[in-house]
């Protein structure tokens, strides 16, 4: 299977991350952005099958002043699936994601180098299918994940997993559709290569407020020879029902308990999308993002979220028309909104999106 997208983009506010280019004017900017997937599956043996999908991704700027954010991704998955007896398999998986940004200047912020990371991942999977339309499954697995702007960002973490998907047939002929739940709970313990920030004493020399701060404003001090550590815990409930029309739905609670002051949180996710057939042959997907995110505090250290600024309630619309072939026609607008609790207009992004892309799949 070959999927790959390639078209001119325009991005209202390109160095919306970048805070020292930020503190002007929005920049508006046009941009070259591509991507490509290829997926092989191979099943060896009756009871062995594995599988891998490599992607490729990349966007190039035309506008010196947004050149800071030029970006290319690559990303590759593997893994191996085996079964054990009736209605029991292990599933061996591991995920390698790395990504190049141009360097930014001097005065740029952390999160300026947004896509600027490595990602490691490898997991391994008990699944139980009891029925044809239940599995069960449980995992554990390792994550690292370097941040290269930022050394306080990079974390090295453990994962256990577990989940259920439920998928029923309705209906017969040509009213039948089909229903998947999905439900998933994960711990993740990430330990961090920053020291740990706490509340510093009033009585401890050195932790007294400068003059003219704020009297609530909290004092923290580094723990020397610790390392920050963060539980993670993430539940979510999925539904998507498939017919003429694919109607999809999640919503998704994270909760990161912090062993630094100020960096707990809470996080609320919506998640809507719906793919449907419209006229002349044109497909159409609605997306709609929202997150809401609820710090423990609201010191200092959290005024500029940095990375986790780019992961912003959206809404997506997109047109794709088959053109010739395997070849379609593609138009996309996306709108950023920023955070809800209180937007900014300096995270209000719009991006417009004409392209070509090749839907190419296995005989």
């Amino acid at each position: 299977m070959l999927d790959a997208t390639l078209g001119v983009e325009l991005d209202s506010n390109a160095t919306r991350l970048d805070a020292e280019a930020a503190s002007g004017d929005p920049v508006r900017a046009a941009l070259m952005r591509g991507h490509a997937r290829a997926r092989l599956r191979y099943r060896p043996l009756s009871d062995l099958a594995m599988g891998a999908t490599y992607d490729l991704a990349g966007k190039v700027f035309f506008t010196e002043a947004a050149r800071g954010q030029d970006t290319l991704i690559h990303r590759l998955t593997a893994g191996a699936s085996v079964r054990l007896g009736d209605g029991l398999a292990l599933r061996l998986g591991g995920l390698y994601h790395e990504g190049f940004q141009r360097a930014v200047g001097p005065g740029s912020s952390a999160g300026a180098g947004l896509f600027a990371f490595r990602l490691l991942d490898g997991r391994s999977t008990l699944a139980l299918l009891p029925a044809p339309w239940l599995v069960g499954a449980v995992g554990l697995g390792v994550r690292s994940f370097k941040y290269k702007p930022d050394r306080a960002l990079s974390f090295d973490a453990l994962l256990a997993t577990v989940l259920v998907d439920i998928h029923r047939t309705l209906g017969k002929g040509k009213g039948e559709s089909e229903l998947d739940l999905g439900l998933a709970y994960s711990l993740s313990r990430r330990r961090f290569s920053d020291e740990p920030e706490l509340l510093c004493p009033s009585h401890v020399p050195g932790c007294e407020l400068p003059d003219g701060s704020p009297s609530k404003q909290a004092v923290t001090f580094p723990l020397p020879g610790a390392h920050r550590q963060d539980m993670v815990h993430r539940l979510s409930v999925q539904l998507t029902w498939v017919r003429r029309v694919l109607v999809s739905g999640a919503y998704e609670y994270t909760r990161s308990l912090s062993g630094s002051f100020g960096f707990g949180y809470q996080r609320h996710e919506l998640r809507a999308k719906v793919v449907a057939p419209l006229f002349w042959e044109i497909y159409g997907t609605a997306q709609l993002r929202a997150r809401l995110v609820l710090f423990e505090t609201n010191t200092v250290l959290l005024d500029d979220p940095g990375f986790e600024e780019e992961n912003l309630s959206h809404l997506l619309v997109q047109l794709e028309r088959r053109l010739v072939g395997s070849f379609s026609l593609v138009l996309r607008y996306t709108l950023f909104l920023g955070d809800l609790i209180s937007p900014r207009l300096s995270s209000l992004r719009h991006l417009v999106f004409v392209g070509c892309a090749l839907r190419k799949r296995s005989p």
